[in-house]
């Protein structure tokens, strides 16, 4: 395995996008679906791009594209605004682990990390790449 990134850095978005489209891929998208997905640190920093950290997915009649980096305003079929240190807990942990648990129910009960829409076409693609993220995670 190669050496893992640095949390939140641009390669690291890239890892990211690149974890999810090989997790959809396993997983199989149904070819009637379109849904656009943001990711956005409410709290990051501005990335080389010239855009907020954060991750775009956008899946078009069953393909799936992303790009890493969000603008401020950015809207969506479905969105989530994190902080950038409830991300950077949530993706050292592994999904099988208890804390992860704990930590995402936390993390909503104190606003530092909101949603709004339904995940629910991507949870398993979502599931599947979130382990891969934390092993590619430093």
């Amino acid at each position: 395995m190669s050496e893992p990134l640095t949390h939140g850095t641009a390669p690291w978005f890239e890892m990211v996008g690149a974890a999810i489209i090989d997790a959809a891929e396993q997983v199989g998208l149904p070819p009637e679906l379109h849904l656009s997905f943001v990711e956005r640190y409410i709290d990051g920093a501005m990335m080389p791009n010239g855009l907020c950290q954060g991750l775009r997915i956008d899946i078009d009649r069953g393909s799936l594209s992303f790009r890493a980096g969000v603008l401020p305003d950015e809207k969506a079929d479905v969105v989530i605004e994190v902080t950038t240190a409830t991300a950077r807990q949530l993706n050292l942990l592994h999904s099988a682990d208890p804390a992860y648990a704990r930590a995402v129910a936390q993390a909503t009960k104190e606003g530092s990390l909101r949603s709004w829409g339904d995940l629910g076409a991507l949870g398993q693609v979502f599931a599947l790449a979130h382990d891969r993220v934390v092993a590619g995670s430093r």
